[in-house]
């Protein structure tokens, strides 16, 4: 009987396989959605010119790919507010994606130049979508920036296969056997050097003992002899091929350039770009081999309007549930409701343990009576087993309701047990994902099923977990299945301003502060979510000074609901409970309309897992944005628990150093220590972002990585809570510890800081950002810097190269901050070659870091090093050299100086000096 209830399961549910995220099928891509942003005016020239973009685009890729990817079927969500049309189909506003193409109006100072929004270091890890303005796509097929299908597919390189771009936007040469060269890949791509491209205005690359000014270019021409490499000319139609390895079996004109100073060679360690697409999983092991170059590259376009959301709440009644557990459930529900839900959605209640029932088919929230009226069909009363199953069927069953489309419709699943009635998770997961549902998910408690996050990832969904005893409370994590993340936050949506447990004593008051910044204030509340019965009084004080007051007596669950729009300002508030108890403490507020662009956090991982026994690190990223422009210099800390552990609090950072990509980019980074860990099983971790006085709105490109040309606004005080998804450690072992050496040093720099008049010395820098002990925290105990004038050897051989300086009694500072060793030299003698110079950290317990970016410089007769006094330093007056950039470096990261790209290294000691090399 079981085996034919399993036959029917599958013959129902397995005849159909659809792509529920982007998926490389068949040469072709499915499942890629562009959206297009609610803030976008109607214009239908967008569709028109989306559908001839990536139609071209198709085609394109195809032929750089070498026949073997091409966009296949793409979805074009249109925003609710357009005019309807009978060909659009129907699909509820989205909450998150995964890879896809966003249309929205600019970002501050980056006007329409496309960008990839990603965070990660590592070579290979995909992007989070790509950004194209409406500008940008109306625009005639040839734009500033390239044609609309070469720089689709340079993005979409960038954003799919983890590659970097070839070029240096801010440098356009550097210097190699007494040549300038142009910053690219292949050679063999011919062009002008002009200042700024302009054409009436040369600037003179033979002299390679000059010190050429940034506005010194590389100025292709639009016909070319040779076909690669598109992420270093995304701008040339007549470009269109990546550049392969660096090896004879490569012909030269696609023969990758180890040694260029840029991103790709920086971060994907000098592999070509063809290199590391052909390693990823849409092609490796031979999968989706070429075909025939005749094929139909066309793509099947689908066009979708967005209308209010539809979900519906699948919670767990079973015995396990009983006590706490049912009654916080319940609470955290209510809280939903009364405060997170939009008005105008959608929300149906369904209950399960050996069986499932609907409390709720869906209602469309319009007014306080309808919240008033799904509170009361949460569920309190407990017993059965779980058959986690038939509460997903039955979910399925009331989003169907008067409609046979359910796609992008949300399950959000609550449970605390291992499912142990039929019909099992894996029995209905293949109905969901051909439905395309998107299933979020809480698990309460470590005992929950460990399909739940598998789940939630296989349908584009996110997981939670509740663990009862740390500050994440059943709030916090309902909530976030419900608020709507980065691109995807809507006027709408709330903000997260203010979450904490606070263990109350009783008749002990406790003062707290809270901001509401500009543009917020519209639909605030303060909530309290009590362990037991609360009996409290709470006071609170605006900015202005006003006084509100809340009474909430023998209740669990209330909230001070803030009269009209609460004043910009911060709020200070006084608790002062009858009785002792637990209680989780909320503030949310919305925006106060469709143009106030607001700060929004979000939180993620690079990884779900993590195991304790290996080498593997995972990254966590907090992307604080004001509408589409970072906010730096932010406080930005994190807290992982584990049950019943006190947890691990540490720093995330925006500069571009240790898991950090781009310093200033408004993307908060950090490494999970293993340190962080003490047991196996699931982890919470909770992200608090505080600006005070410091916080700036940045308003920039963040195509190139230069620190110059910013424009900033001040950020008012603002705080914000964010919750990232279910983390896992396995393979814990209390007796042992891993070792874990400093993170790569990905910016070092030298740059001319003055000069010593009493020997005729120039002075310079080594600079770099500071990496940690272990990863980016801690100090290291020491440098190893050094040169050669072979590339390979210093790459391949590195402890065979001699010393740049003895740098083993310089200060070393902790992980974040800017190093700096002082070196003197001259530049005006004869140059008779390069040298090559790179650095790594050492810690305590003797391990090293990975190489450095390697900085490329040109070698002087007579050439040694020796580190410098600062003291004697004085800077050059009415020199334009004093800020001179004196680097050509592999990587590209932002600079300290503004000008040249080449240092001529003759540098001797001065007769007191202490350390030389």
């Amino acid at each position: 009987m079981g085996h034919l209830f399993s036959l029917i399961l599958c013959l129902i549910f397995c005849s159909v396989s659809v792509v529920s995220k982007v998926e490389l099928r068949n040469n072709g891509y499915r499942g890629l959605y562009i959206v297009i942003k609610e803030t976008v005016e109607e214009d239908s020239r967008i569709l028109n010119n989306l559908k001839k973009m990536f139609t071209e685009a198709s085609q394109l890729l195809f032929q750089a790919t070498k026949y073997r990817a091409f966009y296949n079927e793409i979805t074009v969500v249109v925003p609710k507010s357009w005019s309807s049309k009978p060909e659009y189909g129907l699909l509820p506003e989205l909450s998150y994606l995964d890879e896809f193409v966003l249309v929205d109006r600019p970002a501050g100072d980056r006007g329409n130049e496309p960008y990839v929004k990603r965070a990660s270091k590592e070579c290979g890890k995909k992007g989070l979508y790509i950004h194209f303005t409406p500008e940008f796509i109306v625009r005639d097929s040839l734009t500033e920036y390239g044609p609309h299908d070469h720089v689709l597919v340079n993005q979409w390189a960038k954003l799919r296969w983890g590659v970097f771009d070839e070029y240096q936007k801010d440098y356009g040469f550097y210097l190699y056997r007494k040549k300038w060269h142009p910053i690219g890949c292949t050679s063999f791509v011919a062009g002008r050097a002009l200042h700024n491209c302009n054409p009436n205005a040369p600037c003179d690359v033979s002299n390679y003992r000059s010190i050429l000014p940034r506005t010194c270019k590389f100025c292709p021409y639009d016909e070319q002899d040779t076909n690669a490499s598109i992420m270093a000319y995304p701008s040339l139609k007549s470009i269109t091929s990546f550049c392969d390895k660096d090896s004879k079996g490569t012909p030269e004109l696609f023969r990758h350039n180890r040694q260029a100073p840029n991103d790709q060679n920086c971060f994907c360690k000098r592999q070509s770009v063809w290199e590391v697409i052909e390693a990823h999983e849409d092609f490796s092991k031979g999968t989706n081999s070429p075909i025939s170059a005749a094929t139909n590259t066309t793509p099947i376009f689908r066009y979708v309007q967005e209308v209010d959301k539809r979900r519906v709440f699948v919670l767990d009644i079973s015995g396990s549930m009983q006590g706490q557990r049912i009654e916080q459930q319940k609470l955290a529900a209510e809280y939903v409701i009364d405060n997170i839900i939009e008005s105008g959605s959608w929300l149906g209640i369904v209950i399960f343990s050996s069986s499932a029932s609907v409390s709720s088919n869906l209602t469309q929230i319009i007014s306080k009576n309808d919240r008033e009226t799904l509170k009361r069909r949460i569920p309190i009363s407990v017993g059965g087993a779980t058959s986690i199953g038939a509460g997903l069927l039955k979910g399925i069953e009331v989003l169907n309701h008067g409609s046979n489309n359910s796609e992008g419709s949300e399950i959000i699943l609550i449970t605390d047990g291992e499912e142990n009635t039929r019909p099992y998770i894996n029995e209905v997961k293949a109905n969901i994902v051909n439905r395309r549902i998107v299933v979020h998910t809480v698990a309460v408690s470590q005992t929950a099923d460990e399909k739940l996050s598998d789940l939630a990832q296989l349908t584009n969904g996110k997981s939670y977990v509740y663990l009862e005893s740390n500050t994440v409370s059943f709030a916090d994590a309902m909530a976030q299945t419900i608020l709507s993340s980065g691109p995807f936050s809507t006027v709408s949506t709330p903000v997260n301003i203010f979450s904490q447990t606070l263990n109350l004593t009783a008749r002990q008051e406790q003062q707290m502060f809270f901001y509401i910044d500009e543009g917020l204030g519209k639909d605030t509340s303060l909530c309290f979510i009590g362990n037991k019965l609360i009996t409290i009084h709470v006071s609170v004080l605006s900015p202005v000074g006003d006084n509100l007051s809340h009474n909430i007596s023998d209740q669990k669950y209330s909230c001070l609901v803030f009269p009209d729009v609460a004043k910009a300002g911060r709020y200070s508030f006084s608790i002062y409970p009858i009785t002792g108890a637990t209680v989780n403490a909320l503030v949310f507020s919305k925006p106060i309309s469709l143009d106030t662009e607001v700060v929004r956090v979000s939180s993620w991982l690079s990884e779900s897992s993590f195991k304790a026994n290996s080498n593997q690190y995972v990254s966590v990223y907090t992307d604080v944005q004001r509408g589409r422009s970072p906010v730096f210099n932010a406080t930005v800390t994190a807290v992982m628990q584990a049950s019943g552990d006190a947890g691990k609090t540490f720093s995330l950072h925006d500069n571009g150093a240790g898991a950090d990509l781009i310093a200033g980019d408004g993307i908060y980074s950090a490494y999970i220590l293993p340190a962080y860990v003490n047991g196996n099983g699931r982890s919470t971790i909770k992200v608090s972002v505080v600006g005070e006085r410091d916080a700036q709105t940045e308003k920039r490109s963040i195509t190139n990585r230069s620190s110059q040309g910013r424009s900033t606004t001040s950020a008012d005080n603002f705080q914000r809570i964010s919750l990232l998804g279910e983390f896992t450690v396995s393979d814990y072992n209390s007796g042992s510890s891993t070792i874990v050496p400093p993170s790569r040093i990905t910016d070092l720099q030298l740059a001319l800081l003055g000069f010593d008049h009493s020997n005729g010395n120039n002075v310079y820098a080594l600079v770099w950002t500071a990496p940690g002990s272990e990863l980016d925290t801690g100090k290291v105990s020491e440098y190893d810097i050094r040169f050669s004038e072979d590339f390979d050897a210093l790459i391949n051989n590195f402890t065979s190269t001699p010393y740049l300086v003895n740098s083993s009694e310089m200060k070393v500072e902790a992980a974040g901050f800017k190093q700096e060793l002082i070196v003197a030299g001259i530049s005006d003698d004869e140059t008779e070659g390069t040298t090559f110079i790179a650095i790594r950290a050492k810690n305590k317990k003797g391990l090293y870091s990975e190489i450095s970016n390697i900085l490329t410089a040109g070698k002087a007769k007579g050439f040694y090093v020796t580190t410098y006094e600062e003291a004697n330093v004085k800077q050059k007056e009415n020199n334009p050299h004093t800020v001179a950039i004196i680097v050509g470096t592999l990587a590209g990261i932002a600079v300290v100086a503004v000008a040249g790209v080449v240092l001529f290294l003759t540098i001797r000691s001065k007769r007191n000096n202490k350390h030389k090399a």
